[in-house]
Order: structure tokens, then C-alpha cells, then sequence
């Protein structure tokens, strides 16, 4: 008997251990249980996601701005009265998509905070006045990244 032929006799005889059966009744016994959801029960409050900032308007109704200054109501009485907000939201939404910060309302907070330090915005100022100083900063921000971005597009 050659090498060769011991070795596929020994082979088919004794399978390896990771190929043996395994019973169906350890399989399904091994899967947790999962609580059944019914399709046409609405989404409550407590499964949105909560500490995500982009879809934050959707989810709330009221831009997160809105809620940081603590303004839900009047903005809901007149939203045109806070133009600023949409051009702050889109700013921060800009920030996330592009990886500069983090989707999280912390982060979105924690940014914010920073704005209004650099921008000059005193606790004394009028929402209307915070909110216009913040969307001239982001403006600002902005130039300086469209400068950045033509800097390194023209460099090469």
C-alpha cells in the first residue's frame, strides 16, 4: 500500500471533529427569545433614537437650535421669526455629513457652546441676536473651509 492511498483511507474513515451532525433541538434551544412585533403597532417615543442629531427636526418637529435656546413654543407660533435656525441646522448637518463631528446631540451641544464663545455671544443677548451672531460665525466657518478645500484642490 502506497502513502497516498493510506491517507485517503484514514481520511474517510474518521471525519474530522468539526465536521460532525449536531442535533436540531440544541440549535434552536441555543436562539434567544425575541419579543413578537406587531407591523401595524405605531412607534412610541421611546424607540426613536434618541442622542442623534441629524433627523433631530424630524423626529421633534422643531429644529435642535430651537430647543437648545429653549424656544419650542414661539417657533411654533411663528417659525419665520427664527430664519436663523435652518441656516444654523444646516451648518451643524454640513459638520456631520462631512465627519467633522460626531451624530450626537452631545457633540452638536458641545459645538454650539463653542460658537458662541467665538462669535461674542453674551447670556444677556436676545435669542434672535445669539442666533444671528452664530449663523455670521458659520458663514465665517464656511469660507474657511471652501478656502481650505481650494487650497488643497489648486496645491496638486
Amino acid at each position: 500500500m502506497t502513502s497516498e492511498t493510506s491517507s485517503a483511507e484514514e481520511t474517510t474513515t474518521n471525519p474530522s471533529p468539526f465536521r460532525s451532525a449536531t442535533d436540531v433541538k440544541d440549535i434552536v434551544s441555543d436562539t434567544p427569545n425575541l419579543p413578537e412585533t406587531n407591523p401595524d403597532q405605531p412607534i412610541t417615543g421611546s424607540e426613536k433614537a434618541d442622542g442623534v442629531f441629524v433627523g433631530y427636526e424630524f423626529d421633534n418637529g422643531v429644529p435642535y437650535i430651537i430647543d437648545y435656546f429653549g424656544v419650542k413654543e414661539t417657533f411654533k407660533a411663528d417659525p419665520e421669526m427664527y430664519d436663523e435656525a435652518g441656516e444654523i441646522t444646516q451648518y451643524l448637518q454640513d459638520l456631520v455629513t462631512t465627519g467633522q463631528l460626531d451624530n450626537s446631540i452631545a457633540a452638536v451641544r458641545a459645538k454650539i457652546k463653542q460658537l458662541e464663545q467665538l462669535s461674542g455671544v453674551d447670556e444677556t443677548d436676545r435669542i434672535n441676536m445669539k442666533l444671528t451672531k452664530l449663523v455670521e460665525y458659520a458663514k465665517f466657518e464656511n469660507r474657511i473651509n471652501q478656502a481650505k478645500r481650494s487650497a488643497i484642490k489648486w496645491s496638486r
